[in-house]
């Protein structure tokens, strides 16, 4: 009797096995089937994000305490104030850095300055004490003319006054790459620029300025006297503000983001150039010497990373023991989401294929047990071994072959409504949070972080290659589980 005359006498003697096998693989085949295919959309979701998604590390200036490292300091003005003259972070620091790997696409870094300006600004608690003064002054016990006054000036003053950011590349600023702030008009600064800002809608249509106007910002002593050489500033581009902030008594101007004012770096080191005159400090630095905090550096690939990282920390650009690199996760905090949902269907999966084939080994060693006596009679009629584990192999693959055409049909009629489930509920769950959360830091400086929404579209059809992925998955359990039972169950010509 031949290999393929006793596969078909026992499938057809056999037909409840045969049909409960088939569940199994079918169960089996389909999630497989789905999971791939989910987890698969999830990535291309989350690849498609990328080139949306500012991929970056920071070069981080450690601050050191006079207390901590006074050789690093000196008094060189004899005042009793003791200045920094260690290691500072600059902007040449960053030309040298972005030499060393070419996957480093830009960098950006700021410095905010405080400056008085002629422009109207969003009023808040400045413009609330001016407007209340004369209440204030009948409310506060012992306050003088002499007080009363000097709160008018500082107020007046300060209701006008605005921090000015300076910056390598606007549209590299936080605010702008999350989309809290949208340019509307105009263009962004560059790092050749001079001279140039950028304004909010809020103040170009309060103080009817517009693309190619100009203005005079303006550095105030502590007598708020202004002091070094005015110049003017020419408007290139005005921003919207895409978020809302609750007005408040208790919020500065300069709190309020319509009140941000962009600006170059150039204009910076003029303003710096004035202050160091008048304060006689750090004169025997060049104007374009001077500390920032953090430098941020932008590659094309988050994958990336880590080994640009390495090799900017093994260079000797900076003397690292007075700085350190930090990695920002904006791409993993904004694929996190899709992450979550893709571990678990992952989970899901592993669960029911794992419930699947243990059964199915369990289904495969019951009837491998069972089958004893044929076994026996194949042993006692001269059939080898080897051909009766053929056998068995013969038979599991025909019908897992059959299950998993079976499979692939049902998979088909599935994935619409299954990828319509997942994706609905992927995109309630983006869509509950705020797109913006609004806060501040210790120095009272705007935080603005973004709930980035992924919007999520499972692939409406099964591809080759998840069909092809599930197909060897389900036969090489399959193989297993027929050769390990095999291995176990050694056959003697010994009938019971």
């Amino acid at each position: 009797m031949g290999l393929f005359q006793r596969t078909f006498i026992y499938l057809k003697r056999n037909k409840r096995y045969c049909l409960l096998f088939v569940f199994i693989v079918v169960c089996l085949s389909v999630s497989l089937m789905l999971g791939i295919n989910a987890i698969n959309s999830i990535n291309n979701t989350a690849d498609k994000y990328k080139s949306n998604l500012a991929i970056s590390f920071s070069v981080i200036k450690d601050p050191i305490s006079y207390s901590d490292s006074s050789q690093l300091y000196t008094d060189s003005n004899d005042d009793g104030i003791p200045e920094y003259i260690g290691p500072m972070l600059c902007l040449k620091d960053a030309e040298n850095i972005i030499q060393l790997d070419k996957r480093i696409q830009n960098y950006n870094a700021e410095r905010q300055t405080n400056l008085h300006t002629s422009l109207k600004l969003k009023p808040g608690c400045f413009s609330y004490y001016v407007d209340n003064l004369d209440y204030i002054k009948s409310v506060e016990e012992g306050m003088t003319d002499e007080d009363y006054i000097e709160t008018v000036k500082m107020s007046d003053i300060n209701k006008s006054c605005a921090y000015f950011t300076s910056v390598v590349e606007s549209d590299l600023n936080r605010f702008f790459s999350i989309g809290a702030f949208e340019l509307i008009k105009g263009r962004h600064i560059n790092k050749n620029d001079k001279y140039v800002v950028l304004i909010s809608e809020y103040i170009a249509e309060n103080n009817g300025l517009d693309i190619g106007d100009s203005f005079i910002p303006e550095q105030l002593d502590e007598f708020n006297s202004p002091f070094g050489d005015s110049f003017s500033v020419e408007v290139i581009g005005i921003f919207k503000v895409n978020f809302y902030q609750e007005p408040s008594e208790w919020t500065a101007e300069y709190e309020y983001a319509e009140n941000s004012i962009y600006t170059d770096f150039e204009s910076y080191k003029k303003w710096l150039h004035d202050w160091r005159q008048r304060t006689q400090s750090y004169l025997n630095l060049r104007d374009d010497e001077f500390n920032v905090d953090e430098i941020r550096f932008y590659v094309s690939d988050p994958d990336d990373i880590d080994s640009i990282v390495s090799k900017v920390e093994q260079s000797d650009v900076l003397d690292w023991q007075f700085y350190h690199i930090e990695k920002n996760d904006d791409y993993d905090s904004a694929v996190k989401p899709l992450n979550n949902i893709s571990n678990m269907i992952l989970l899901f999966v592993l669960l029911i294929s794992g419930g699947c084939i243990t059964v199915l080994f369990l289904l495969i060693n019951m009837s491998e047990k069972a089958r004893k006596k044929e076994t026996y009679i194949y042993r006692s009629l001269g059939i080898y071994r080897k051909s009766i584990t053929v056998q068995r192999v013969v038979e599991m693959v025909f019908l897992s072959v059959i299950a998993f055409i079976i499979a692939i049909i049902i998979g088909y009629f599935l994935i619409v409504p299954f990828g319509e489930y997942l994706s609905e509920y992927a995109n309630d769950k983006a869509s509950d949070a705020e797109e913006f959360e609004i806060s501040y830091d210790s120095n009272d400086n705007l935080i603005v972080e973004k709930n980035i929404k992924l919007e999520l579209n499972i692939k409406e059809q099964i591809g080759f290659e998840e069909i092809m992925i599930t197909f060897a998955i389900t036969e090489g359990v399959v193989l297993l589980a027929v050769l390990i039972t095999r291995k176990c169950d050694k056959d003697t010509l010994i009938l019971e």
